[in-house]
C-alpha cells in the first residue's frame, strides 16, 4: 500500500500563502518537519502527514482558523501544477473534470478512491452533484475546505458569466467560523452531511474552456504558465505510483 503524498508544488503554495498572511517560513517548515530542499522541485513528493502538519501550523501561526478556506479561494491551480494547465486546455468543463480525475494524483494522492474517480458526477433526484470520494475526510477537513473553495471560488472568478455551484455539503461539523464559508462560497452550506459534495447547474458541464482561452489570447489576455515538468503521458497515473 503506497503512502499518501502531495506534490512539493502544492505544499509550497500553502507555505507561500501562509507567509503572505504573516507566518514565518522557517518556523512553519520546522513545525511541519519539511526541509526547504524538499520544496525546491515542485514535482517532488511530500508525505501527507507533514502536509497536514504544515496546514495546522499555518492556521496557528497566522491566527486564522479559516486559513484553508481562504487558501483554496485565493490560489490558482495552474500556478503550481501542470494538472491545472492540462485541465484548462480542455474543450469544456466535463472534459476538464475528467482530466483532473486522471492526473490529479500528481498533486494530491489520497486514499480510498482506487475503485473510481475521486470527483464523481452523479444525478440524484434530478439534481446534479459532484462528490469527493476520498476516504476519512473528517481526519483532515481542511482539505475539504481548500478543495471546495478552489472549485467554487476560482471557477466563479474565471467564469463570472456562468453559474457553477448551487449548494455545498461537507461531512465535518460546523466550525466557529462557519459564516466565512457562505461569505466565500456564496451558496448554502450543509454541515455534518453524509457526503462532501457540490450541487451544480447542469449547464456548467457544457461551458467551453478552450474557446474562451483562445478569445482571451486574441484579445491580449495572459495565460498562466507553469515551470516545465512532466508531460501528460508521464503524468498518467498508470505510469506512476499506485493509489491507496
Amino acid at each position: 500500500m503506497t503512502e499518501a503524498t502531495v506534490s512539493a508544488g502544492y505544499a509550497k503554495s500553502l507555505l507561500d500563502f501562509a507567509v503572505s498572511r504573516g507566518a514565518g517560513e522557517r518556523k512553519l517548515l520546522m513545525r511541519a518537519g519539511i526541509s526547504a530542499d524538499a520544496l525546491s522541485d515542485q514535482d517532488n513528493r511530500i508525505p501527507f502527514a507533514p502536509y497536514v502538519a504544515l496546514m495546522r501550523a499555518a492556521k496557528e501561526e497566522t491566527g486564522n482558523p479559516a486559513l484553508a478556506l481562504e487558501y483554496g479561494a485565493a490560489t490558482d491551480f495552474r500556478a503550481f501544477s501542470v494538472v491545472g494547465l492540462i485541465s484548462h486546455a480542455s474543450a469544456n468543463m466535463l472534459e476538464a473534470l475528467g482530466q483532473l480525475n486522471r492526473y490529479g494524483r500528481l498533486v494530491v494522492d489520497v486514499a480510498g478512491v482506487s475503485d473510481g474517480p475521486r470527483f464523481d458526477l452523479k444525478t440524484v433526484s434530478g439534481q446534479r452533484w459532484m462528490e469527493d470520494r476520498r476516504a476519512n475526510p473528517n481526519d483532515f477537513p481542511e482539505m475539504t475546505e481548500s478543495t471546495w473553495s478552489r472549485f467554487i471560488v476560482a471557477t466563479r472568478r474565471d467564469f463570472p458569466q456562468h453559474t457553477y455551484a448551487l449548494e455545498a455539503h461537507v461531512t465535518h461539523a460546523a466550525p466557529a467560523y462557519r459564516a466565512r464559508y457562505e461569505e466565500l462560497w456564496q451558496v448554502p452550506v450543509t454541515f455534518s452531511s453524509h457526503w462532501n459534495a457540490i450541487r451544480s447547474d447542469p449547464a456548467w458541464e457544457r461551458v467551453e474552456i478552450r474557446a474562451r482561452r483562445c478569445a482571451a489570447a486574441g484579445a491580449g489576455g495572459v495565460t498562466h504558465r507553469s515551470r516545465p515538468g512532466r508531460s501528460a503521458d508521464h503524468a498518467n497515473p498508470a505510469h506512476g505510483r499506485s493509489q491507496r
